[in-house]
């Protein structure tokens, strides 16, 4: 997206060729700038500007692109709390098969983010879809048939259609993702000080050394900033575990799960 003063002058382009009366007349504006220093992108913000000396022009952007804005904060709001109560929903059990909740919680998680990995390698320049532009119209945003208002939503759809854009919805998909990756970590953390935890893993293939070095190699990078890891002992009781856990070891998978979500989860999501 272009910035707030980029779209202010690329807004007083677009009405003066339209033939739009401004408050401030153009060629007085042009004539004392002439002799002022600057840069002549600095002289045309500051051209822009002044023309648009009451600011009504400013204000139309300001309304679409706070009104943009809100939408996104709703909208991650409503994320956060999805994860927190489907979190909040899968955890009703007091025993839990540990290896099946980190799957429910980072399982599509991380194959939408290397599909969007590969999106990006393949689609570098390419332009944003026509249906997305036209989903997000900012004609839905703000009412008014002024030349002005007009001239701001076809700005924006510009913008829209881009190749650009593609990072800009990126990262409000990132956004989307890590409030969601959010709610399940505050669920988690809530229901771990509320609730008392026994945790299992259950295969039939797989034997108990090869679950053994699984979480060791799981939970590398978690221990790596301070989280705990089972032992082998604790990976041992915990085959087809009963509510008579111990409490180290139910806390160590607690720890595991915490610092997996973490650092598998919402911190890739952040860098991205």
């Amino acid at each position: 997206m272009l910035s707030p003063q980029d779209q202010l002058t690329e807004l007083v382009r677009t009405l003066e060729t339209q033939q739009h009366v401004f408050t401030t007349d153009p060629l007085l504006i042009t004539e004392k700038l002439q002799g002022e220093d600057g840069k002549p992108i600095q002289k045309l913000h500051r051209r822009a500007s002044r023309i648009d000396s009451n600011g009504a022009l400013a204000q139309v952007l300001g309304k679409i692109d706070g009104r943009t804005k809100g939408i996104m904060v709703i909208m991650s709001v409503v994320w956060c709390i999805s994860g927190f109560l489907g979190l909040f929903t899968l955890l009703q059990t007091n025993v839990v098969n540990f290896f099946y909740v980190l799957v429910c919680l980072l399982g599509f998680h991380t194959i939408m983010l290397a599909g969007w990995l590969i999106m990006t390698l393949i689609n570098q320049g390419k332009q944003s879809s026509n249906w997305f532009a036209s989903f997000v119209s900012p004609s839905y945003l703000i009412r008014g048939k002024d030349d002005v208002t007009l001239a701001a939503v076809n700005l924006y759809e510009r913008q829209l259609q881009h190749s650009g854009m593609r990072w800009y919805l990126g990262r409000f998909s990132h956004q989307l993702w890590l409030a969601t990756l959010t709610g399940m970590l505050l669920a988690i953390v809530f229901l771990l000080i509320v609730r008392q935890y026994s945790f299992s893993w259950e295969s039939t293939l797989l034997a108990d050394q090869t679950l053994i070095g699984l979480t060791n190699m799981l939970g590398w990078l978690p221990s790596m900033v301070g989280f705990s890891v089972p032992d082998s002992t604790a990976v041992i009781e915990s085959r087809l575990a009963a509510d008579a856990m111990s409490l180290s070891a139910a806390r160590q998978w607690a720890g595991l799960l915490i610092g997996s979500l973490l650092m598998y989860g919402i911190v890739p999501r952040a860098l991205a």
